[in-house]
């Protein structure tokens, strides 16, 4: 009797250690908490190289606070393009530039990491001995693929004619 009770509670232990590894788990969706990251990324054949901070996601506003700082190329470094409660600004030092398009035009990749609609993983692979996902996000109007780590943060994100490449995120 005592050896019945002994085996079945190392079977049950067994299935209960067993399953939860086999088990693949998704990862977070990266999209639902604040973010720094570090990116590049190619427009037009210029190269540019961008310090990305977004805000907590918000239930009463559309849009999220972003604030992209350039760091190359040189022409652009220090540039700064910010989106706060709906209102986005471009400035360089003290300057302020005035202008809704070039702010708009610069956020595309910020916004590129943010996009609305709902994850779907495509794809779990190894790199380099390192999991990764492939997954998308598609909406009425376009289709974003994504490579994710296995933390779920974002590797690399594409839509249409741009590519954002992500070398820091945290």
């Amino acid at each position: 009797m005592k050896n019945r009770k002994i085996s079945l509670i190392l079977a049950l232990l067994l299935l209960v250690f067993t399953f939860p590894s086999c088990r693949d788990t998704l990862p977070r969706d990266y999209r639902e908490y604040a973010f720094f990251a570090e990116i590049r990324y190619e427009y037009g054949g210029d190269t540019f190289c961008a310090e990305v901070n977004v805000g907590v996601p918000s239930n009463a506003e559309q849009t999220r606070d972003i604030e992209l700082r350039f760091t190359a190329p040189p022409t652009l470094a220090g540039l700064c393009v910010s989106q706060k409660s709906g209102i986005q600004r471009v400035t360089l030092g003290s300057a302020d530039i005035k202008s809704e398009a070039a702010a708009k035009g610069f956020l595309r990749a910020a916004n590129l990491l943010i996009p609305d609609g709902s994850m779907e993983f495509i794809e779990r692979f190894e790199e380099n001995g390192l999991l990764f996902y492939k997954a998308e996000i598609s909406s009425a109007d376009r289709s974003i693929s994504l490579s994710l780590d296995s933390n779920g943060n974002p590797k690399r994100v594409s839509c249409d004619d741009i590519t954002v490449t992500v070398i820091r995120f945290e």
